[in-house]
């Protein structure tokens, strides 16, 4: 009988939600249901033959990106979505029985790449108020030696941004570990830390077309850091990590300033509004493009409520602080209306 790797024994498989999801309006992934950019649609509808019988020519994109970022076509390799990134990451400098440095509760493929490899994850809880547990963080750096740090900035689920300064000061107590800064929803929080791979040999920056730009479904992922870096995830990475139609969206996307805006301002407005309507209902506005609610005993109503009006959100189960929380994404305003609608109503309804 034939087996796989024995790392892979303690292995749990990322949850991948198995009903149709395409039944129901969509709020529990975070996905960008107000919509990518027109070009986008009016590009598929004229593509020709060659965009789908040929490789994809990454010349363009190069351009188009390094001009954004200020960098060369030496310190970016693209992949197969953020999660393709993390892959060739870990798989370049994960080692087996060596350390992996996170927060909890987090994006759980950092500590499934590390499992696949053999190894060892460390976790360190968030403060109380939400805040970023620094003294733990770095006492863990000091006594774990961690050969790989993964951060999100902004975080899932807490979603508050972390500064620059901050970032820093992690990257330089740390300069003997890779650093990875997941930026899937820099967009919606702030300045993007890519430059700090001019500075730091050790940074690498993992960014996404998924979320601000509308492009899930295309797989889109950067990753950015030192050129030396670089080459050698490159010896990991596919020969054609993304397809012809994923890399001139990718432009058109990039290129369409007008409607990056549009979602940034529609995004932020709408922050807004739920916090003038759910403020007295335990609302926690992010970063991000979600909204956290502290429902306690009401969570599983809330749940089944949202799934009988055809409408799918994440419930929280870490046990931790953030237990019991729901989360949210941010949609268009006739769904974020009806949201509130159904939460004031089941809040409303428990409290009589």
């Amino acid at each position: 009988m034939i087996k796989p790797r024995e790392t892979l024994e303690k292995v749990v498989p990322y949850f991948v939600p198995d009903i149709k999801r395409r039944d129901f309006i969509r709020l529990d992934l975070n996905e960008n249901n107000i919509g990518c950019s027109p070009r986008i649609l009016e590009f598929l509808k004229s593509c020709s033959y060659d965009a789908l019988s040929m490789y994809a020519d990454y010349d363009l994109l190069y351009d188009v990106v390094c001009k954004k970022y200020g960098i060369s076509k030496d310190n970016v390799i693209f992949s197969n979505g953020a999660d393709d990134s993390l892959r060739i990451i870990f798989a370049t400098y994960g080692k087996e029985n060596e350390i992996l440095l996170t927060l909890f509760p987090t994006y759980s493929m950092y500590k499934i790449f590390a499992d696949i490899i053999g190894m060892k994850t460390v976790t360190i809880e968030y403060n109380q108020d939400f805040s970023f547990p620094e003294n733990a963080f770095f006492e863990a750096i000091k006594h774990y030696k961690p050969s790989i740090i993964a951060i999100a900035n902004p975080p899932n689920p807490i979603g508050f941004y972390l500064s620059e300064k901050f970032i820093r000061k992690i990257i330089e107590f740390a300069s003997d570990s890779v650093v990875i800064i997941d930026e899937t929803y820099i967009d919606f929080a702030g300045d993007s830390f890519v430059p700090l791979i001019k500075d730091y040999n050790n940074v690498f920056v993992v960014y996404t077309l998924s979320k601000l730009h509308a492009l899930a479904g295309l797989r889109i992922g950067f990753t950015f850091s030192d050129k030396n870096n670089i080459q050698n995830l490159s010896k990991i990475n596919l020969p054609y990590a993304l397809n012809s139609i994923a890399v001139n969206a990718a432009i058109i996307s990039l290129e369409d300033t007008e409607h990056i805006k549009y979602i940034k301002d529609y995004v932020n407005k709408e922050k807004e509004f739920f916090m003038q309507k759910l403020k007295d209902y335990g609302v926690v506005i992010s970063d991000a493009n979600f909204i956290l609610l502290k429902s306690s005993k009401f969570s599983d109503v809330i749940m089944k409520e949202f799934y009988k009006n055809s409408i799918l959100i994440k419930k929280i189960n870490y046990d931790c602080l953030f237990k019991n929380y729901l989360r949210i994404t941010i949609s268009t305003h006739e769904i974020n209306q009806k949201v509130v609608d159904i939460i004031k109503g089941v809040f409303e309804y428990g409290r009589r």
